[in-house]
């Protein structure tokens, strides 16, 4: 028996620094530890469980279905065992799905089946509720970074729900040291949602026939690749990978732009055109397309927010009317974002154009909703580095980047902020005093393929503590470590 679990701990995988890091634990040895739960240094969710289901049989039960939810292959991830107990149920369960180990059915069936599952999502959850007293003065809830100006509405108020088509697969947990020795590259992107359909935002009915098909969930879709964006875009990132090929070791991490980054996805004008039809039908006395037309021919013609063609500003139909939301869709996304942003001001808001920043609620990613900019590790991926970009089939963007066939979306559980998730860049990048990247900071990642973080030990450690503060004493304690690093940082420069 000694002889075969000293077989079965042996590696099979070849990177020296890798493989004393993860104490010499091979796949096949992992997954025994979650079943049967060696006596080692390390406490698998395997051991864990007789515990959890001693002290809360029902809660475990009650979990379980999530645990079914995953990947095979992560128990098989090189020292990346499930972290919650009632995920060893799951996998247990999950050879008796039918058709569990079948390609596509097997990703559908983790996402839930291909079943369609409604949600809501409020306001209330994300944002403090307006100050009543606040009168004239400054009051933070009402002036935050989902609009350019004030609200008119409190975004506590805010809400959307729809349908969740439930054709994504789920991520695979892991730690950092998982990853660690690996080179995390970067995918900045907006955080809008994929594979919801928005029925309504606030109290407008829209027309439910807008998928929304954007943000880092795109690593999640069985039929994508690890990325999506335009072919100039991508080419020097994939030319980086082919030319440091056998060098680097690249996982590819989304990271979140700001609120307001989706304005250029083609979701966001159905969205809101969708929007505009529910405020013509609702008859409202304060609607004024005429104003909102005049201004908007006005803003687009010149300035900072000039659209890039004098003909399609001449063109332009009036606000509200079905020809001005096919000549919006019609757009080139920077112009879409023009226009939105243009709407997105005080005049439109007080002539009753629909809520921009409720827009863009609607179209997040819940989980993204609170996310700081440019963090890390909601969604990471492997991608194929001797592929091809080929067209994607997307409404806003031209290619995709393919992942490694065999590898899997992963997430940590949780967003490192940018000075813990790629901490020499934000070095770099971040001012004394500055504790969140500005435009100028997203530009540079977004411009410039090289920028890489090398996932060495002390990436490890910093990011591990991080996670593990919020854990067992909350978000906002493991922020102000965080904050902490960098002004110690700061003071020994």
């Amino acid at each position: 028996m000694v002889g075969i679990l000293d077989f079965i701990k042996r590696p099979r995988f070849d990177h020296p620094d890798r493989k004393a890091a993860l104490a010499n634990r091979s796949q096949v040895y992992n997954w025994l530890d979650n079943i049967i739960g060696f006596e080692d240094d390390r406490v698998t969710p395997g051991e864990a469980l007789g515990a959890q289901a001693r002290t809360d049989p029902i809660g475990l039960l009650g979990s379980v279905v999530q645990g079914v939810g995953g990947d095979l292959r992560n128990l098989m991830f090189e020292g990346g065992a499930r972290q919650r107990p009632q995920d060893v149920l799951g996998y247990a369960a999950a050879p008796m799905a039918p058709g569990a180990m079948s390609g596509r059915v097997a990703n559908v069936l983790s996402a839930g089946g291909a079943k369609p599952q409604p949600y809501t999502v409020q306001g209330k959850d994300y944002f403090e509720p307006q100050n009543p007293n606040a009168g004239r003065s400054f009051d933070p809830a009402m002036n935050t970074s989902w609009s350019a100006t004030k609200h008119l509405k409190d975004p506590s108020l805010f809400s959307t729900t729809g349908t969740s088509r439930g054709l994504l697969s789920l991520p695979q947990f892991v730690r950092p040291s998982d990853v660690q020795f690996r080179d995390m590259f970067f995918a900045t992107g907006d955080r809008t949602a994929r594979d919801r359909i928005p029925e309504t935002v606030g109290p407008l009915k829209l027309s439910g026939s807008t998928v929304l098909e954007g943000g880092p969930r795109y690593m999640d879709d069985p039929e994508t690749g690890a990325w999506a964006s335009a072919l100039e875009a991508l080419k020097p990132k994939t030319n980086v990978f082919s030319r440091y090929e056998g060098e680097y070791d690249p996982l590819l991490a989304a990271l979140p732009m700001g609120e307001r980054s989706g304005d250029f996805s083609k979701h966001m004008s159905e969205i809101y055109t969708d929007m505009i039809d529910a405020t013509v039908a609702s008859r409202s006395n304060s609607f004024r397309p005429d104003l909102i037309t005049d201004f908007l021919t006005k803003n687009l013609s010149s300035g900072k927010d000039r659209i890039a063609s004098d003909e399609a500003v001449a063109s332009m139909p009036e606000f509200g009317t079905p020809e001005f939301n096919a000549w919006l869709l019609n757009l080139g996304g920077s112009n879409r974002a023009k226009v939105i942003k243009a709407l997105d001001t005080a005049k439109p808001k007080e002539w009753g154009a629909p809520d921009v920043a409720e827009a863009r609620f609607a179209i997040t990613e819940p989980e993204l909703i609170n996310a700081p900019v440019l963090g890390v590790g909601y969604r990471m991926a492997t991608p194929d580095i001797r592929a091809s970009l080929v067209p994607a089939a997307h409404p806003s963007y031209s290619h995709d980047l393919p992942s490694l066939p065999g590898s899997q979306s992963m997430t940590f559980g949780e967003v490192l902020p940018f000075n813990i998730g790629a901490p020499d860049i934000a070095k770099e990048k971040l001012l004394p005093g500055q504790y969140t990247p500005k435009p100028k900071d997203i530009k540079s990642l977004m411009g410039n393929p090289k920028i890489r973080q090398p996932l060495n030990q002390q990436w490890v450690d910093t990011a591990e503590q991080y996670l593990e503060l919020s854990r067992s004493q909350g978000k906002p304690t493991a922020d102000l470590w965080a904050r902490g690093l960098l002004e110690d940082y700061w003071r020994s420069k």
